[in-house]
């Protein structure tokens, strides 16, 4: 009861001051909770934490579930009051996506459900299962009531521990060398005419130029753009980091307006930056969402046309007479960190990558994946140095099953790893991502110009 207080020491949610809520947020969800707090507050009113089998059929269906991102507060700057964005489920029920996270009854493996995603993270956090201490108090953290209409009806195995399936990376091996070749095989494409057009140039910004570029990729006669954006200050030829961005892009139904937001820093520090519109991302949107990757197949054929995709936009800067095509870095967001081992062990042309929220596949993320694109069978074959930035409570690539497993198979001698590990769920502070990536790029590229 003593870690339960707010700012100034007295009883009540994190974020609250004497006892009571900040003035003017009388109607805003009550966040600042642990799950504990939530569980006594529910009960003291006769009523429970939903269990996440009632939270999931209020949400009414999780296929559903892009619907209601762009509706909601998620991504936001802020908790706002309740029912004031218009994302709904059909039984009327609002804020289920974003505003805060809602705490569950339901325990795995000593931590507890907190669902639907909050105004503090990106949209694809709505759609992932998340546990976490129960004794996290976390801004973002708030709960709902439940009241059972029926509880003669309600099986008991409703509110029984739920535990994520796991995945025991010490009972594997990497498959041998001639096994990986074949593998490699398949992500190799046939280097056909690009056909790039320049689309759009904006030379608005104080700090870059930037320009649409489309091309042709390397499968089923598609087209896609990618996004080129030049410092003002600095010289050529440009060091250029080629960015994947987070899931994120999978609910935005345009990259019309892109802008830099997660690389800025690299261009005002004189880098150049390439954002493809990978298979999937804004326009080229296919239905291929986090409940997809349960589906070994697709996931596979993704990371596949993914790879191309990458292998493409270097041929197309490899055009360009202000990039330097001998210092090209990859910078994997989320889901572009677990990909990154895959996309680097077959693509030689990267020289240096970085994996922020990287790691092996664990809790959330735990389910079957084809061997021919696990990260498992790939990081003994990255060869270059990899700067790796992750937060300590990350629920989807844990410490020890996720993050420090990747660091110890990546095939590269250990002063060429750098893993950063921060007091922060998934990603870490903006500042700190700014100063390690920098220094890493200045290390193993030089300096910009």
């Amino acid at each position: 009861m003593k870690e339960f207080r707010d700012r100034t020491g007295q009883p009540g949610p994190a974020g609250w001051e004497l006892g009571t809520y900040p003035e003017g947020q009388d109607d805003y969800p009550v966040s600042g909770v642990s799950w504990h707090e939530a569980a006594a507050y529910a009960e003291f009113k006769g009523k429970s934490l939903p269990t996440i089998y009632n939270w999931d059929v209020a949400l009414s269906s999780w296929g559903n579930i892009k619907y209601y991102i762009p509706l909601s507060n998620i991504p936001g700057k802020g908790p706002a009051p309740v029912g004031s964005f218009q994302g709904v489920s059909r039984f009327g029920i609002y804020d289920m996506v974003g505003n805060v996270k809602e705490w569950c009854w339901n325990e795995s493996k000593g931590l507890r459900y907190i669902l639907g995603g909050a105004w503090d993270g990106a949209a694809y956090m709505a759609v992932l299962p998340l546990v976490k201490s129960p004794f996290d108090r976390l801004p973002g953290n708030g709960f709902r009531c439940a009241l059972d209409a029926s509880p003669e009806e309600t099986p008991s195995k409703a509110r029984e521990p739920a535990p994520l399936f796991e995945r025991d990376y010490s009972k594997e091996k990497p498959v041998p060398d001639q096994v990986f070749e074949i593998y490699r095989g398949l992500y190799s494409y046939d280097k056909t005419d690009l056909n790039p057009r320049i689309e759009g140039r904006d030379e608005s910004s104080e700090y870059w130029i930037s320009e649409k570029i489309s091309y042709n990729t390397a499968y089923d006669n598609q087209r896609m753009a990618g996004y080129l954006f030049l410092p003002k200050k600095g010289a050529p030829p440009f060091e250029t980091v080629i960015y994947f961005p987070s899931a994120a892009v999978w609910y935005i139904a345009s990259s019309k307006g892109l802008v830099p937001d997660v690389t800025d820093f690299l261009l005002v520090g004189g880098r150049a930056v390439f954002i493809p519109v990978f298979l999937s991302a804004y326009e080229r949107r296919d239905g291929f969402d986090f409940p997809s990757f349960r589906n070994k197949n697709s996931l596979r054929d993704h990371y596949l046309k993914w790879s191309q995709d990458l292998g493409r936009s270097i041929d197309y800067l490899e055009t360009r007479p202000e990039i330097n095509k001998e210092k090209l870095a990859f910078f994997g967001m989320s889901v572009g960190g677990v990909v990154g081992p895959v996309l680097l062990a077959v693509e030689p042309r990267i020289k240096v990558g970085i994996l922020e929220a990287g790691g092996f596949v664990s809790g959330a993320w735990c389910w079957e994946q084809a061997p021919e694109a696990d990260p498992f069978n790939f990081a003994p074959r990255v060869k270059i140095p990899i700067l790796v930035l992750n937060g300590r409570y990350d629920f989807m690539r844990r410490v020890q099953e996720g993050q420090s497993l990747l660091l110890e198979y990546l095939g590269i001698p250990p002063e060429n790893k750098v893993w950063k590990l921060y007091d922060t769920d998934h990603s870490p502070p903006r500042l700190e991502r700014i100063k390690e990536v920098t220094a890493f790029l200045d290390k193993y590229l030089g300096p910009a110009k």
